[in-house]
């Protein structure tokens, strides 16, 4: 669930409070979507996607789907936040004003509010981030170049009703692409060109100053120029995290999870990939000890928190199951919800397959979602 996407907002002129049509019977209009991007499922049942700049909502475990985003509004990967079945929230760009519209619901898309906007300078990849109903954080970025960014980020007390501008002293350098609370701590993480160690920056919530905390990786010529790409780091239990970076030189791309018991501290290699040429590494965390990993061509299952891996999954039992005879097939998305019960998006192109899990990967099936309007 820890992904990032860096693009423009293209949207339209929304305000007040809307109410989705109620739900679909199934004896209404639907067809199967073959472009189901991103899945975010809450439980075994319930859970949202991103789709054609909609948020659309499942009840049913993935098979059928309903819009569950305002009408004349677009959601756009990475601009979104789910945190349970019914509190979610999107930002969309007053076209034609230095002005974002936040978009919430608590009721998993039957209404929705649009009370708090923000004048801001840096529109770019605007991120959202909630601890739980209340309690939130917003990031925009403007770009000064391929490699620096200035950034603006705003709180809220109320569930985004109203934001206050948080102060900072974050340089301009590397591209700002998501910021994380964790406890009572910011993270911010960045994509950057460097020859040094790579760095989040991270601040208590009590501070007023951001810090960067390095990050140093066995093996690394930091006489060499490298891109960065940093996910935000997770809470794994109490004080310990794990964080995910990707290392790009000259289009040799290795991986590695870090963890670290200080609160963010120090990190720690626990697992590396090393000259991943052929896809990025994918991974899903379900707590503190299970995870899911693909390289894009295989799954694998670690019950010990990368101690040892068992393969679940291969590209051509892939194909069996959801009878491809196509090349260039990949993983797209890992999502689960418990060891057991998991969903996993399939590409080839612009077609794009869902298959799901309920023995912790020993079997699967397709899922043929369909919308429902």
């Amino acid at each position: 669930m820890y992904r990032f996407y860096v693009s423009m907002l293209l949207l339209f002129i929304v305000t007040g409070c809307y109410n989705s049509s109620s739900k679909p019977t199934p004896r209404e209009n639907t067809y199967i979507i073959n472009n189901l991007l991103e899945i975010t499922m809450v439980d075994k049942e319930n859970g949202w996607a991103q789709n054609n700049n909609k948020l659309l909502k499942t009840t049913d475990g993935g098979f059928s789907w309903s819009t569950a985003s305002p009408e004349n509004t677009e959601v756009l990967p990475g601009q979104f936040f789910i945190l349970d079945t019914d509190n979610a929230w999107f930002v969309q760009e007053n076209e034609g004003a230095n002005e974002l519209n936040i978009y919430r619901t608590t009721n998993g898309g039957a209404i929705w509010s649009s009370n708090g906007n923000i004048e801001t300078n840096s529109r770019i990849q605007p991120t959202l981030s909630f601890m739980d109903s209340k309690k939130g954080y917003l990031m925009t970025t403007g770009l000064r170049s391929s490699h620096s960014s200035r950034i603006e980020f705003y709180s809220t007390e109320d569930g985004g009703d109203t934001w206050i501008k948080m102060k900072g002293n974050i340089d301009e350098f590397g591209i700002k692409t998501v910021i994380a609370p964790i406890d009572h701590q910011l993270f911010i993480s960045s994509y950057f060109n460097t020859s040094d160690f790579p760095f989040l920056y991270v601040k208590n919530n009590s501070d007023s100053e951001w810090r960067k905390h390095e990050i140093r990786l066995p093996a690394v010529d930091v006489n060499q120029p490298s891109h960065y790409f940093l996910d935000s780091p997770i809470n794994l239990s109490n004080s310990k995290y794990l964080l995910f970076l990707t290392r790009e030189i000259e289009r040799k791309k290795s991986s590695f999870f870090l963890t670290s018991s200080d609160r963010g501290g120090t990190w720690n290699l626990k697992k590396s990939f090393i000259n991943n040429v052929e896809e990025s590494i994918i991974y899903d965390i379900v707590d503190s000890e299970h995870i899911w990993v693909s390289n894009g061509k295989e799954l694998w299952f670690s019950d010990n928190l990368f101690e040892s891996f068992q393969t679940k999954l291969s590209l051509e039992a892939v194909k069996r199951i959801v009878n491809y005879d196509r090349e260039n097939v990949h993983f797209r998305k890992i999502d689960f919800v418990s060891k057991d019960v998991g969903w996993i998006v399939v590409q080839t192109g612009n077609d794009f397959r869902l298959i799901k899990t309920e023995d912790s990967g020993t079997e699967w099936k397709e899922i043929k979602p369909t919308l429902i309007h």
